[in-house]
């Protein structure tokens, strides 16, 4: 198999362990607001930041399946196509400004199968 280089399982300066346990420190913490009532026919649009897990997920399944959004969001297992490329885009554009444009997976061609 691959071996996954290491820029792909970073997740910056802190342990994943000390990132896991504070997480779910975070998750016992947050009480639960009692939502306001909606137009009728219009969603609420729930905007939950990405876990440390599912970045992490996110960056291997960017590794191993390039742009093929619907694999990558398979990989993670929690978030939708839409979601991870949306996720992706805003992750290139920090990859740019820290000039790590080399972890950047090139676009799909126009004849490949996309997902």
């Amino acid at each position: 198999g691959k071996a996954i280089p290491a820029a792909a399982m970073s997740c910056g300066e802190v342990d994943l362990a000390e990132q896991l346990e504070s997480e779910s420190e975070r998750a016992a913490e947050d009480s639960v607001a009692t939502p306001e009532p909606l137009e009728p026919g219009r969603e609420k649009k729930v905007c939950k930041r990405w876990t440390s897990v599912e970045q992490v997920n996110f960056q291997i399944g960017l590794w191993l399946f390039g742009r093929q959004w619907f694999l990558v969001a398979r990989h993670v297992g929690s978030k939708t196509s839409k979601q991870t490329a949306d996720y992706a885009y805003k992750y290139f554009d920090k990859l740019r400004r820290e000039g790590k444009e080399d972890l950047i997976p090139p676009e799909l061609s126009e004849g490949k199968w996309r997902a």
